[in-house]
């Protein structure tokens, strides 16, 4: 409940009764009272009838009949009375004020704020304390199933805005489960609890029960707990939490902890990584982010015991996050335009490679107009260190040996844009690279070696435009307007044909894209394995457009190609002069359609390498239906020992069978293996407007453990 509400509510609550005398004309300047009726009881007593109505600011309570003792100030009303604050709203069989004590007493009170519900025996309120017995929190619409805190009181202190739960028991569909210690609370505007469950059975982990909690008392933090049974491979436990505390605008802290630990006594395969799935098994995620005192700090920490103990246990992480990469990064503004950073990366997942930083310390000078000109640089210092942990399946490829780099990296560039309106763009760029290793590779037996790396070249762009006045209802195209954007790169890199490149520590290196890779030297971070070059960059970029119904316009398609020529020096290379080709293809004719492609291809074959593609039809809210294909040819998995090509489809179709149930299918197909990897099959359905339910039937094939069917029930509370 809101803090601020509680105390309106009783001062304003205890106002009313104090009309005739008790508050100073100034006080009353605000309220306002209105009634059908007035009459003066043989007594003397003040009694106002019919639709008696008190507002006071954002204050108001509505009841049939109020009566004023004026010699003892004390004021009651007849039947119940309805109180309204901001969002706070309150109902109550009556009500007595005692002028002398400055006391309010309501019977069986029940309310709301937001989507928090109350009730409770009755209400003792004074202008500091407010005191509610046997009082039933709810979340959600008070219901059988609704999640709920019994207390056998609740306090509410006004002048430190506090709210005091006494002997609280969080129950689940009434019945009481876990007890809590009597606790005290900044305030109380959000549900008392998170929770996740789910329940089903799985050949590995046989029967299982996951769980994860948070209690939601506190602002700044959410203790909770994560508390897994499986009747195979035996329970998981460990502890996690969120927080997020705001000092201020400038100065924050929020992060969220999860953590998992097992003693597996079940029998598993080896991972595809060679690894043992089997004893002592755990996971720590953890993300963290910062800004105190213009330092931003974030960090993201994947401790895995074993490549498979969150897919095994937590599919959900799994789905979510499967490269547990692992950093930590400060970031300092110097000035405007300069900045100083210093990034951590961390080896601690021994199965999987990892080019650790330890640190890389940088200060980036970002570009900056001095005339005509734009000046960027930037130096860094990076400890680089990468143990070799390839261990996919053929253990021969195993080298188990390691590379070590102590670089220094200093750049500088300058650019002169020059751009006509809209239509024309042109920026010759010119700079200059030069890195230091202190560190070669040891069979060369050198202490160090240097790299200078020139750099010359232009971006040019062109942009050209055209309307014309189609229109089509069905299509809901008003209008058209294409877009036109040939952009044309060009680098020239010299400096290195003459140097011993076998001599560097190749741990920054090139890795397979399926976009275009960046050409820029001073952004690439292939560092360590630049060469000679000439490139030359020619992309068609299109756009068609249409006027939207409600405001602006609206993107229908999207079509771009790009393709580059390259003189490059590498050696050991055939040294192609044509790059593979890359080309985007988007189309969104209407609202329920939607077709994405991508594709890289090889020119001299006509192969394509890698394809991704899918189409999305939506129909409202009743239901949507999404077809997908991703293939992938990488040659770079062949010193893995394994397959280079994959090929996998995809299909989600979800059903609304009514306003609180929906039913899915979610499969995907592996052309490698010929069969299903994953089909799942399930409901999600939305019970008591404090849950959702999902039911699900689920078939996984993996190459390390065969075939898994599982079935079970996952419930999480509803949040807005």
């Amino acid at each position: 409940m809101k803090r601020l509400s509680f105390k309106k509510f009783f001062l304003a609550a205890a106002s009313f009764a104090t009309f005739a005398g008790t508050l100073s004309a100034a006080a009353l300047a605000d309220t306002e009272i209105s009634f059908d009726e007035m009459t003066i009881s043989t007594g003397g007593d003040q009694i106002l009838r019919g639709n008696v109505v008190l507002t006071h600011g954002k204050f108001s309570l509505e009841t049939d009949q109020v009566t004023y003792d004026t010699v003892n100030k004390n004021a009651k009303t007849d039947g119940g009375i309805i109180s309204n604050y901001d969002r706070l709203k309150v109902v109550s069989e009556g009500a007595f004020y005692n002028g002398g004590q400055q006391r309010l007493t309501t019977k069986s009170a029940r309310g709301n704020v937001s989507f928090v519900y109350f009730d409770g025996a009755d209400i003792l309120g004074t202008r500091n304390t407010i005191n509610l017995k046997d009082t039933n929190v709810y979340y959600g619409e008070p219901d059988r199933l609704s999640p709920s805190l019994a207390l056998d009181s609740i306090n509410y202190y006004a002048d430190t805005e506090r709210v005091r739960f006494g002997s609280p028991k969080l129950c689940i569909a009434g019945v009481p489960v876990l007890p809590l210690p009597t606790m005290t609370v900044p305030k109380f505007d959000r549900p008392p609890v998170k929770i996740w469950a789910k329940i089903g059975s799985e050949s590995e982990a046989g029967a299982y029960l996951r769980t994860t909690t948070y209690l939601t008392l506190w602002e700044a933090f959410e203790p909770g707990l994560l508390l897994d049974f499986n009747s195979s491979a035996g329970p998981m436990i460990g502890p996690a939490f969120n927080y997020n505390v705001k000092v201020d605008e400038k100065n924050s802290v929020k992060g969220k902890f999860i953590s998992g630990y097992i003693n597996d006594t079940s029998h598993r395969k080896r991972s595809v990584y060679g690894d043992d799935t089997t004893g002592n098994r755990g996971f720590i995620d953890w993300f963290h982010k910062q800004e105190i005192d213009r330092i931003d700090l974030s960090a993201s920490i994947h401790y895995w015991s074993d490549s498979a103990v969150v897919e095994d246990f937590r599919r959900e992480l799994y789905n979510e996050n499967q490269n547990p990469d692992s950093y930590i990064e400060a970031v300092l503004p110097a000035q405007n335009n300069i900045y100083l950073s210093a990034l951590t990366r961390l080896h601690i997942n021994k199965f999987r490679n990892t080019q650790e930083r330890l640190p890389e310390i940088r200060l980036d000078y970002l570009p900056m107009a001095e005339g005509f000109l734009k000046q960027t640089a930037f130096i860094s210092f990076a400890s680089l260190r990468e143990q070799d942990s390839r261990m996919l399946l053929n253990q021969h490829n195993h080298r188990n040996d390691q590379l070590v780099s102590n670089r220094f990296d200093l750049y500088y560039g300058i650019s002169a844009p020059v751009a006509a309106d809209d239509f024309f763009s042109f920026t010759p760029i010119a700079g200059l690279r030069e890195t230091f290793y202190a560190n070669t590779v040891p069979a060369n037996g050198n202490s160090s070696a240097s790299r200078t790396l020139g750099q010359l070249g232009f971006d040019l762009a062109l942009t050209f435009s055209g309307t014309g006045d189609y229109q089509n209802q069905t299509w809901g195209i008003d209008g058209l307007r294409h877009v036109f954007r040939p952009i044309l790169q060009y680098r020239y890199l010299a400096g290195l044909g003459s140097q011993d490149l076998s001599r560097i520590p190749m741990i920054d290196r090139e890795i397979y894209l399926t976009k275009p890779s960046i050409i820029d030297i001073s952004n690439t971070r292939a560092i360590d394995q630049l060469y000679d070059r000439h490139v030359i960059r020619l992309g068609f970029e299109n756009l068609l457009q249409t006027r939207d119904k409600n405001y602006g316009s609206k993107n229908l398609a999207e079509f771009n190609i790009y393709q580059d020529w390259r003189d490059t020096f590498r050696p050991n290379c055939d040294n192609r002069s044509f790059s593979d080709n890359f080309i985007e293809l988007l189309l969104t004719p209407a609202d329920w359609i939607c077709f994405d492609y991508a594709q890289r291809t090889d020119v001299y074959h006509f192969d394509a390498k890698a394809i991704t593609a899918g189409v999305s039809f939506l129909d409202g809210n009743l239901w949507r239906l999404r077809l997908g294909i991703n293939y992938l040819d990488n040659p770079d998995l062949a010193f893995y020992g394994v397959t280079t090509r994959a090929r996998q489809y995809d299909i989600y179709f979800d059903y609304r069978v009514s306003s609180r149930l929906t039913a899915y299918v979610d499969a995907r197909y592996d052309d490698r293996y010929s069969c299903w990897n994953d089909f799942e099959i399930g409901f999600y359905h939305r019970i008591s407007n404090a849950w959702t339910l999902n039911y699900y039937w689920e078939y996984s094939k993996d190459i390390r453990d065969g075939s898994d069917v599982s079935v079970g029930i996952s419930a999480s509370l509803v949040t807005f």
